[in-house]
């Protein structure tokens, strides 16, 4: 089998390895905007169709071959050239990530160096193309070939080596926090109809958000313990999160500390596709995420708990 046509299955095989994880693990649009990507690209759609470009620009980089396939394998690398330059200009920025593979993971040299080298495979799987059938492609042309266990043990190979550089880093703390993920600067409203920016909200007191619904039974225990979570952490501003405009819920409060209220969906995509209700985010005055998600008003429980013994150094007093 020809050189070329390994370069092209491999990043085909990356391509679509990529935009599967991207899909259950979608980026922010803070992810994209800290990255740099330009404002025109970080609409709300294209973010979400990114995986599924990844995944057909993969496929028909294996399955398609001549001229067509030529073209196929020039949008792949340009689209990894351009990755690499997000990735160039992020390297060394303080608590920058990148979901490149699904999992946020620290922008790194060794992640540049991994996409150089695609972007190398990805130049050679152009002139791949030429030699290979015009319907089928490289896949088509590979599977007669007996050399495929080779080539399907160095497809593999990558593969394992990309999702390891991406998911090998140390797993988050308990909770589910990412302790290096920016705090979302996306606006949200507050009770009065004041629009403020969630880092600007947190920017001197660290602040637990209560994602919670009128209509949520798990959440009548985090409402009834809201009191008792206050006088526990004074020092920490606690605000219900309500997907509602001010005017459409009865859970607003508009007293300080005011809820916040998230209807365009702004500060939610941020974190996750979907929260459940109740979750509860803590917020660092730091500009950080500094603990959360957690779901269930069990967990809520625990992690307020958590709260007060990182605080105080000892755990708390007993109901």
């Amino acid at each position: 089998m020809e050189i070329p046509q390994f370069a092209t299955l491999i990043v085909a095989a990356v391509l679509i390895f990529s935009g599967i994880l991207k899909h259950f693990h979608r980026a922010s649009p803070q992810e994209w905007e800290d990255l740099g990507v330009p404002k025109a690209l970080r609409h709300p759609l294209l973010i979400r169709l990114h995986p599924w470009a990844e995944i057909l620009l993969g496929a028909g980089l294996a399955s398609i071959g001549g001229a067509a396939g030529a073209m196929v394998a020039s949008v792949a690398t340009l689209l990894l050239c351009s990755y690499t330059g997000i990735l160039w200009r992020a390297q060394g920025k303080e608590n920058l990530h990148c979901s490149c593979f699904g999992a946020p993971a620290p922008v790194t040299p060794v992640q540049i160096a991994r996409n150089v080298w695609l972007v190398v495979l990805a130049a050679i799987a152009i002139l791949g193309a030429h030699h290979s059938p015009r319907w089928g492609g490289a896949a088509i042309q590979s599977v007669s070939r007996p050399q495929e266990l080779v080539l399907a043990g160095l497809v593999a190979t990558t593969v394992t080596v990309i999702a390891k550089a991406q998911w090998g880093s140390p797993p988050p703390p308990a909770g589910g926090a990412d302790w290096h993920m920016r705090t979302p600067s996306v606006p949200v409203t507050l009770a009065d109809g004041t629009t403020v920016t969630l880092r600007q909200l947190t920017s001197t007191t660290p602040l637990v958000l209560f994602y919670v619904s009128p209509y949520c039974e798990s959440c009548q225990a985090v409402l009834e313990k809201m009191e008792s979570y206050r006088r526990l952490l004074p020092e920490v501003e606690l605000r219900y999160l309500l997907a509602q405009p001010p005017h459409q819920t009865s859970l607003t409060q508009r007293e300080e500390p005011q809820s916040v209220h998230d209807p365009n969906r702004y500060l939610r995509d941020s974190f996750a596709d979907q929260w459940p209700t109740p979750t509860a985010v803590l917020l660092g005055a730091n500009g950080v995420v500094a603990g959360g998600p957690a779901s269930g008003h069990k967990k809520i429980d625990q992690f307020i708990q958590e709260i007060y013994t990182e605080l105080n150094g000892v755990e708390p007093p007993r109901d």
